[in-house]
């Protein structure tokens, strides 16, 4: 009986708690019509964009895809050879993390770019929220569809269950450029030309970045796979009405090119961001220093250049004497110096520097590190110096030399050759000579896979790679290396995706 009672006693007191519960005021809730309701929200959502940039294993990632296949890098472990020699599957992580990041990303701007309208603030502070998160997604998109080829393509964000939204098939990269220029052209109109304001966090991306990237997607738009040659004439006129504007934006070069590379915010930096310390690992895997001794042997762990590459400097040109170290104070105080006879015996064990390291830059080096995996140097993304080169390379290809010729010596006086002007007539030869200063300026900077695609250059850096002839001698070029592979991940959730060839 007492059990009887107390099982009557509970279900009666489970009827008012359940009713109370469903009678309980609600103080607030998210909905797509309050979501992102003020400035303060928007803002720190927007903020949160550029945390994938700066995520470890998306960095760490990003490098192995954008540096290992061109030949001017080498490597000391084969892990990174293997994406010099194509030698890697569609289900190694790095894909995914790229592919993953980025497209979490996306749709996140796709969210702000959606709310941040019915946000009751000013207008030009709603352009200003819409422009960096149309910014940030034509960025992203970028970077996939030169890696991957066709992509997915969300540009509004998903708010369906239906699969053809969830999962769309791949659209054609005309389509993706065509997005990636709405975008930017509405960037650059919109971002602030030279402050986000004194109680904004630096490193924001302003109008600036916006004519950069622009000018630089009219450029590759030029080239392979699309070569639609129109783009050549929209970078040039991009990149110019920038530098009309040059004062009004903020933008010029350094007087000093080294000084590029110090912490925080100066003219030439368009789009650099805060280094990812992570115990004995950085965001690049590039700089190791520790009280002002220089760890070259971990530096050329990764992503080395080559002797080659070293040799190619003139002798006047400060992008060799401060970017590049031949020589380095080991933390013992031992000098190290390079040994490229040793590139002949890859197991010389007579000096730690030895030619399978090949030469670690110095791009990156923070004199205040306070050990030899930690660094907070800015990892740069874009400079304005890139904007002169997008310059020559255009009226390189026009055939308008004297103006290629203006552009690219604006670039070379800087770096300590204004002795030494180019004058080349040809414009095959001079072709050459701007495509060789692109990487003796940007080396490291995370621009090279992309350039040896438009190009069509990606097999003649897979025949002569030191890294793939060292490490995988017996991998064999395939034209559809000229993309990575879609991510296996991404081919088992989408039903409408597809592989890309030869993978």
């Amino acid at each position: 009986m007492k059990l009887k009672y107390f099982s009557m006693l509970l279900l009666l007191f489970s009827l008012v708690a359940c009713d109370q519960l469903i009678e309980e005021e609600i103080f607030s809730e998210f909905s797509a019509e309050n979501f992102l309701k003020n400035e303060e929200e928007l803002t720190a959502q927007t903020l949160g964009l550029y945390r994938v940039d700066n995520q470890v294993k998306y960095a760490e990632s990003f490098e192995k895809l954008v540096l290992s296949v061109s030949n001017i890098y080498t490597t000391r472990i084969v892990g990174n050879a293997s994406f010099g020699a194509y030698q890697t599957s569609s289900a190694s992580s790095e894909y995914s993390a790229v592919w993953q990041e980025s497209y979490q990303l996306i749709a996140r701007a796709n969210t702000i770019i959606k709310n941040a309208p019915n946000a009751p603030i000013d207008i030009v502070k709603i352009n200003e929220f819409v422009a960096e998160a149309k910014f940030n997604r034509a960025y992203h998109y970028f970077h996939l569809t030169r890696l991957f080829g066709e992509l997915p393509l969300y540009s509004t964000r998903v708010e369906s269950a239906d699969k053809e939204v969830l999962y769309p098939s791949r659209s054609s990269v005309e389509d993706v450029y065509k997005l990636i220029i709405e975008d930017l052209i509405y960037a650059k109109d919109n971002l602030p030309m030279k402050s986000w304001g004194n109680d904004s966090p630096p490193g924001r991306v302003k109008a600036a970045a916006a004519y950069n990237l622009l000018g630089l997607v009219y450029l590759t738009q030029s080239g392979l796979p699309l070569q639609n040659t129109e783009g050549y004439n929209n970078a040039i006129s991009t990149i110019e009405e920038m530098l009309l504007l040059k004062s009004d934006l903020g933008v010029d070069l350094l007087p000093n090119w080294y000084d590029n590379f110090s912490r925080g915010e100066n003219s030439e930096k368009l789009y650099s961001m805060s280094a990812v310390i992570g115990g004995d690992k950085n965001s690049m895997g590039k700089i190791n220093n520790g009280s002002g001794s220089f760890y070259g042997f971990q530096t050329s762990y990764n992503h080395a250049l080559t002797y080659e590459f070293y040799d190619l400097f003139h002798e006047d040109d400060v992008r060799q004497k401060d970017g590049l170290f031949y020589s380095y104070k080991y933390d013992n105080g031992a000098v190290v110096t390079y040994n490229p006879a040793a590139e002949i015996d890859a197991k010389n064990k007579t000096a730690s520097y030895r030619g399978r390291n090949g030469i670690s830059m110095a791009k990156y080096v923070d004199s205040l590190a306070t050990g030899g995996g930690s660094h907070e140097c800015d990892v740069m993304y874009m400079r304005f110096a890139e904007s002169y080169l997008i310059l020559a390379e255009a009226y390189c290809e026009i055939n308008e030399l004297d103006n290629a010729r203006q552009y690219l010596q604006i670039v070379r006086d800087r770096a300590g050759l204004s002795a030494v002007p180019v004058t080349e007539t040809d414009q095959e030869a001079l072709r050459q000579i701007i495509r060789q200063e692109r990487w003796f300026e940007l080396f490291g900077e995370n621009t090279e896979v992309y350039d040896i695609r438009r190009w069509g250059t990606t097999k003649g850096n897979f025949d002569t790679h030191v890294a793939v002839d060292r490490w995988i001698p017996d991998a064999v070029w395939r034209d559809g290396y000229v993309l990575y592979p879609i991510p296996s991940r991404e081919l088992t959730t989408n039903p409408n995706m597809t592989q890309n060839d030869d993978w």
